[in-house]
């Protein structure tokens, strides 16, 4: 019986429990954490790291744990809903690999986020980009191995339409997205203030047109 027939929710709890256990800690820790909370926490950071919205604490304590268990959710049942879903499934431990990635990056907030809201700490940028750096390398390392499907991946209309292009751009993005993620990791050690900000501007920026240019460059390599 394959994971997309009915009993395909069982096998994966089954199969996720680590990360089940890393969404529950981190509930754990924001519920202990919450009554310990001022009644007026930032809720928001800016570019640099600094506090420049604020709330009530519920938020970042309730509303980042919902969207934690949703984000698994959605990762658990991707492969029924996606019409292309069988090559997910195909793909073995690397789509599993990215279901726990995704979902340990958004428990990961919640956690830093409860953390900085307990603390009352005035700046995030550096643990932030530090997660992000290592949630982009971990990426990284399965992109060229994800199939072809409409909801993980370098999705345009030249990937989908042409399977050569998707493998290309997949293994291209998953070297730009480990050594990206690798120079944000370093820059929340080692940078700080304007200097950090810019700096995770320009990788962002970089993660996400190069393989959108590289996509379009080969399907017009393909077309002459």
């Amino acid at each position: 019986m394959s994971e997309s027939q009915p009993s395909s929710f069982k096998r994966i709890l089954k199969q996720d429990w680590p990360i089940l256990l890393l969404l529950a800690a981190s509930w754990a820790y924001a519920l202990w954490a919450y009554p310990q909370m001022p009644d007026r926490v930032p809720i928001h950071w800016n570019i640099h790291g600094e506090p420049d919205g604020w709330g009530a604490p519920g938020v970042n304590v309730f509303m980042l744990g919902i969207i934690s268990v949703g984000t698994w959710l959605l990762m658990a049942f991707i492969p029924k809903i996606d019409p292309r879903g069988a090559s997910l499934l195909e793909a073995g431990t690397s789509y599993k690999f990215i279901r726990w990635l995704v979902t340990g990056l958004m428990a990961g907030l919640h956690v830093m986020i409860v953390h900085a809201t307990l603390t009352e700490s005035q700046s995030m940028d550096g643990p932030m980009e530090v997660l992000l750096g290592l949630f982009f390398m971990g990426f990284g390392n399965v992109m060229g191995r994800v199939p072809a499907n409409y909801m993980v991946g370098v999705r345009t209309p030249w990937t989908l339409n042409d399977p050569e292009i998707w493998r290309k751009t997949h293994r291209t993005t998953g070297r730009v997205w480990f050594v990206g993620g690798l120079l944000l990791a370093l820059s929340g050690l080692f940078l700080e203030g304007a200097v950090m900000g810019y700096t995770f501007l320009a990788i962002i920026t970089g993660l996400i047109t190069i393989p959108l240019i590289q996509s379009y460059v080969l399907y017009k390599r393909s077309q002459a």
